[in-house]
């Protein structure tokens, strides 16, 4: 049974999940159930193109990169705000069909000979659908080989804009950490191109310099990164402004790559608060960029802060705890080194 009003929002610590443990889901009605390492194991990048055995077919050939964590890893890791079903199964409101083939994939380390697909053509258009929803890069990259003719179509229109490098005169930003951005965006938005509006290192490091050149813009995303090396942001469909109230949208998220001690990570924070998710963010003359009620994230400069879970939330972490305070900086209290803000086209 789908799960309608007894559906709860998993809050606070409650759900840690610990190694060994198996994690139950409810996707749009079927039940599955999968032991939490086979989420959270890194998949290995294969090569499939370049190499022949000796019958002429393609040979899989193993380096040493892995893909990024993937949407089912971050559920597992406490990473992810999560709905639970009155059996306390985990709740995702997709077409549980095809999640199987998803979870076979994870099982065998994504080595193709390790797991199958179906023969037939719409079904490999959903599974390739459902591998975009829960991030299997692995996976689509595999169908999008293997399965090119059938599934061109599907391919996100924003698909070639990883190539393109939108954010590529970033002085924050790798190249990675951009096609991290670029994915997490094309999610909620597409866009053609996007335009620097404001940087701190030349712009100055000052609310009234960030409003003269921000405000009044339409979707904005902020990079900031910290003195001691934390890279993290925040996007928003909605206009900066000096009115000094909040505004809602929520579609605005935030994110981090780098956390304290230089830990890579991918990680998407969505405006579902466990105070308040009316308040996306806070426009206001004497502050930067700031998101949420709490805030969960407040620059104005000389006094910046975050402390997540009023207004965007990340599973396991409460409200005013030291988790939530130093999850994007590292500590509650955070020096900018530089920050800017991009206008999406």
């Amino acid at each position: 049974m789908i799960p309608t009003t007894q559906q709860t929002l998993q809050d606070e610590n409650e759900y840690n999940f610990k190694e060994g443990e198996v994690l139950k889901f409810n996707i749009g009605g079927r039940l599955f159930a999968v032991l939490k390492e086979t989420l959270t194991q890194p998949i290995k990048k294969l090569n499939m193109e370049n190499e022949d055995d000796e019958n002429g077919n393609d040979e899989i050939v193993e380096n040493n990169e892995y893909y990024e964590p993937n949407m089912l890893s971050a559920i597992a890791s406490g990473m992810h705000t999560l709905t639970f079903d009155k059996d306390g199964s985990i709740f995702i409101d997709r077409d549980g069909k095809y999640f199987g083939y998803i979870l076979n994939y994870l099982r065998a380390s994504g080595i193709p000979n390790h797991f199958s697909l179906p023969k037939d053509e719409h079904a490999i258009e959903c599974i390739y659908l459902e591998a975009q929803y829960y991030n299997i890069q692995g996976l689509i990259e595999f169908i999008e080989q293997e399965h090119e003719n059938w599934i061109e179509h599907l391919k996100p229109k924003n698909f070639i804009l990883s190539n393109r490098q939108p954010f590529k005169d970033s002085k924050i930003l790798t190249n990675q950490m951009e096609g991290k951005l670029v994915n997490l965006l094309s999610k909620t938005r597409s866009f053609k191109n996007c335009k620097l509006l404001f940087r701190a290192s030349q712009d100055g490091f000052n609310a009234s310099q960030f409003h003269s050149k921000c405000d009044n813009k339409g979707p904005t995303v902020t990079i900031i990164k910290t003195f001691n090396s934390c890279i993290f942001g925040g996007y928003t469909p909605l206009s900066w402004n000096t009115s000094d109230s909040f505004q809602r949208d929520n579609s605005s998220f935030l994110f981090s790559f780098i956390g304290k001690n230089e830990e890579e990570r991918n990680v998407r924070i969505e405006n579902q608060g466990q105070k308040d998710n009316t308040k996306s963010i806070y426009c206001g003359s004497l502050y930067g960029p700031t998101f949420g009620g709490g805030h969960d994230l407040y620059v104005d400069f000389t006094s910046n802060y975050s402390n997540l879970g009023h207004s965007y939330s990340l599973n396991g972490i409460a409200y005013a705890t030291s988790q939530a305070q130093g999850f994007l900086a590292g500590s509650y209290h955070f020096s900018i080194s530089e920050l800017e803000v991009y206008e999406l086209k």
